[in-house]
């Protein structure tokens, strides 16, 4: 019988591929945390950056309530030739609606003053232009379109913005008929503005947009 000695130094190489595995398999798992914690950090900057620019959406769209409903104060102290005046631009009025928009003042339709005469005089009528203006990109890129405001947030990449479009009258209690109509549009009616305001983040790839319908009794 032949007796086989075993060499205590000896080896074959088997720890030396086992080791070689578990380190492949701990630098897989360090690489793949590596890049989900980059991925994470990126989501969770993403999500901040946009609830920036819904802010600011949101504040921009409480300025032009606040306009609205400052121009609805006008109205309500002028007569109707001195009220159609800003929806035509009469007598030189600087803060005059457009049908493209002016500093923020929007307007698309027919608002014919009391004294031109005509079955129509003093009967606001609105019409809707084929691309709404708040989806034409010109209303926000051109200067002296939508109006800006100064919100008090820090770190936008632009200022807010917002337009006011006059959508004529509604009833006040749709529930209530008339008693008036047009010219007259008495206390039975309300004054109908859709307001559109666009917010920016801490960069321009982060937008909000945000629109109310906006109305103001008589």
């Amino acid at each position: 019988m032949t007796l086989t000695k075993h060499n205590p130094f000896h080896q074959d190489g088997s720890v030396l591929i086992v080791s070689l595995i578990l380190l492949l398999i701990l630098t897989v798992i360090g690489v793949s945390s590596i890049n989900n914690i980059g991925m994470n950090e990126r989501m969770a900057g993403n999500y901040k950056d946009h609830d920036l620019a819904f802010q600011a959406a949101e504040s921009a769209l409480a300025a032009g309530e606040k306009e609205a409903e400052g121009l609805a104060g006008i109205f309500l102290g002028a007569g109707l030739d001195e009220i159609t005046d800003y929806f035509t631009c009469s007598d030189s009025k600087s803060n005059c609606f457009t049908p493209t928009c002016l500093e923020g003042l929007c307007f698309n339709g027919s608002y014919p003053a009391i004294s031109s005469g005509g079955s129509s005089a003093g009967i606001c009528s609105p019409s809707n232009p084929a691309t709404p203006l708040w989806e034409t990109p010109s209303t926000w890129t051109t200067a002296g379109k939508a109006a800006i405001h100064t919100s008090q947030l820090t770190g936008l990449a632009e200022k807010p913005k917002y337009i006011i479009e006059f959508k004529c009258y509604v009833l006040a209690d749709p529930q209530v008929p008339a008693s008036t109509s047009g010219p007259n549009y008495g206390t039975d009616w309300a004054y109908m503005f859709r307001i559109t305001a666009l917010g920016t983040g801490s960069t321009l790839q982060s937008k909000a947009m945000v629109q109310s319908t906006f109305k103001v009794l008589r």
